[in-house]
């Protein structure tokens, strides 16, 4: 990150870690993959902490720590094996406020949630939103995303990311009134049954410079997503 002549540039990321799972939750396996791109600010969902599983330990801590990430918030969304299951944000920029907001969900799946970090980057104030929307039905994804821009609309710096479960992207997120896809349906984030469904959304006074998608190399189940910003402030 940096500001330089008036104009402010930052990378942001995603990345669906699938629990740790398949580097059997060895964080720093992760997060040496997470600096190939080097962002100063990530976005991740499916992070499971504090559970018999993994004997209490706080991977996301951990992996703050791996990959050098002195701020990070962790966006609970559930209980799970004893711990918790959600979303966190790992930042290099300070993170001045936070809070979690539960997402409209079908009685008995899964909650959801989505973590608002407030950043300030050279001066300059960033809203940042990660989330990870259901994936049963797709009625409930559409509301989410109108639950998603009522909680950003108001914030003209903001920068959105997740696992959105939607191969319409597009369509989808284009509730999200003022903004910009760096996906939109060109990487194919998800694996298993190849599919565009990770995002990164930002308003539009942010200019997307460059953009890209790193692959997992058997670490997860998704890509990781990637864009180089820049704001003229």
């Amino acid at each position: 990150m940096e500001k330089k002549n008036g104009t402010l540039t930052l990378r942001a990321a995603t990345f669906n870690i699938r629990k740790g799972l398949d580097v059997k939750f060895e964080m720093p396996l992760l997060a040496e993959l997470i600096r190939q791109v080097d962002p100063d600010i990530i976005g991740l969902q499916e992070v499971e902490i504090l559970d018999s599983r993994v004997d209490g330990r706080d991977l996301l801590q951990e992996l703050a720590a791996a990959g050098d990430y002195p701020y990070f918030r962790y966006v609970r969304a559930m209980d799970c094996h004893g711990g918790f299951f959600g979303s966190a944000i790992m930042s290099r920029i300070p993170i001045l406020d936070f809070e979690i907001t539960p997402l409209i969900v079908k009685e008995g799946d899964e909650p959801r949630a989505v973590g608002h970090a407030v950043l300030h980057a050279a001066g300059e104030r960033i809203d940042f939103f990660c989330t990870h929307f259901s994936y049963k039905y797709p009625e409930f994804i559409d509301l989410q995303a109108i639950q998603l821009h009522e909680l950003s609309r108001g914030y003209p710096c903001r920068i959105l990311v997740g696992d959105f479960n939607t191969p319409n992207l597009p369509g989808v997120l284009s509730v999200l009134k003022g903004t910009r896809l760096v996906n939109g349906g060109k990487y194919l984030t998800f694996t298993t049954e190849p599919r565009s469904i990770d995002d990164i959304v930002v308003d539009e006074g942010w200019q997307i410079t460059d953009h890209g998608m790193l692959p997992h190399g058997g670490r997860s189940d998704h890509n990781l997503l990637w864009a180089e910003l820049t704001r003229e402030v």
